[in-house]
């Protein structure tokens, strides 16, 4: 059989073929590297270093970071999104997801971000990570992942929802219920299991956004 070590070991007059690549890391980090070169054998480094891989224990929203546009608060684990959702104080700072969440983890109904009384009115940045099962069946209005995003630099950008499931009333949706003021830029909700439904209401509502107001941006959402 072919070995890494620069001869043609099968006589099929080619050295070091067919022995493959290996891929490493996860997300960003990814990269593949051929298993030989130049009969020399390789081995595989992420890219990068996974932010989050030491940092599983983490609760508090604000254990990384600062909360501003330099400085981001960084969120890696279910317990820190739920934070989030459960500190309307927070609603007006800047968040980056390092890591892909599962909120199946957490017992449903999930708490929503932005709410009619307390919009978010700050930046979340998916960093182009996924949030999964999102369960929210309470029907009220203006349920969704985010409720009620409203302010001059509100924004919600590069995330996307898998497989979630919303009972809202009038506006609601799967990703953001209410745009009021802001932007929601490169987001998209998908999935197999994925359900936006209503106790009665059948207008204002929708798989990503239910309700946009007149001076909102929308852009590469789907």
């Amino acid at each position: 059989p072919e070995a890494c070590d620069g001869m043609d070991n099968d006589c099929n007059g080619v050295a070091d073929d067919g022995l493959g690549s290996t891929t490493c890391g996860v997300g960003e980090c990814q990269r593949s590297v051929p298993n030989c070169i130049g009969g020399t054998p390789q081995v595989c480094t992420p890219a990068c270093v996974d932010y989050c891989a030491d940092k599983g224990a983490a609760v508090a929203y604000g254990a990384f970071g600062d909360g501003t546009a330099l400085s981001p608060y960084l969120i890696c684990t279910v317990a820190q999104w739920l934070d989030i959702a459960n500190n309307p104080v927070s609603w007006v700072a800047q968040f980056r997801l390092m890591a892909d969440l599962d909120l199946s983890s957490a017992v449903a109904p999930h708490p929503r971000i932005g709410t009619q009384l307390t919009p978010f009115a700050g930046v979340m940045d998916g960093n182009g990570h996924v949030i999964s099962h999102f369960t929210n069946t309470a029907g009220g209005a203006y349920f969704g992942l985010f409720g009620y995003v409203s302010g001059a630099a509100a924004e919600v950008k590069n995330i996307a929802l898998k497989d979630a499931d919303v009972l809202t009333g009038s506006p609601g949706a799967g990703l953001v219920a209410y745009l009021e003021a802001g932007r929601v830029s490169n987001a998209a909700i998908f999935g197999s299991s994925c359900y936006v439904r209503s106790g009665g209401y059948a207008n204002h509502r929708g798989t990503l956004i239910g309700e946009t107001r007149p001076g909102t941006a929308v852009s590469d959402a789907f």
